[in-house]
């Protein structure tokens, strides 16, 4: 390996804000419960428990989204806490674009796409999203020593948008 580029910080604090608030969310149900009464405490435990679920299942999809990449001497590997999401090889690379992709609202960031043949996105406006799928292109935030691998070790050019 190369050299490792980490998570974005913004998606670090976008994702402990989001899970911070589900679980003051998920403490205000619970306690709310716990103060009608004796006879409410089960529904509370219940109304609580069912909450947890969807709270639950919003920490793992923001736990998916931190994503940090991998860049080895033939190709880029785009991991997250579950394992590796996408995978990209310089061979198969036909060129690299750079856009701004919003990663929350009102907050774009360039990033790098890998263009091999696949599909950018499945969106019908065309707007890229910041997440890595394996049916997609890959795609990595811009920082100084990708694009010094870029353009000096894989000598390619960079297309902007």
């Amino acid at each position: 390996m190369l050299f490792r580029q980490r998570i974005m910080k913004q998606k670090i604090i976008l994702c402990i804000v989001t899970n911070l608030i589900t679980f003051i969310l998920f403490g205000v149900v619970l306690l709310i419960g716990f103060m009608q009464g004796e006879a409410d405490i089960t529904a509370a435990v219940l109304v609580a428990t069912l909450c947890f679920i969807p709270f639950s299942l919003a920490l793992l999809l923001s736990l998916n989204e931190l994503e940090w990449y991998d860049v080895y001497e033939d190709r880029i590997e785009a991991k997250c806490i579950f394992g590796r999401k996408n995978i990209v090889y310089y061979r198969e690379v036909q060129f690299v674009e750079l856009v701004m992709i919003g990663i929350a609202r009102g907050i774009q960031k360039p990033f790098y796409i890998f263009n091999d043949g696949r599909k950018n996105n499945s969106s019908i406006l065309d707007i890229n999203s910041p997440g890595n799928k394996k049916k997609f292109n890959l795609r990595i935030h811009y920082s100084p020593e990708m694009e010094n691998h870029i353009l000096n070790t894989l000598g390619m050019q960079i297309i902007s948008k």
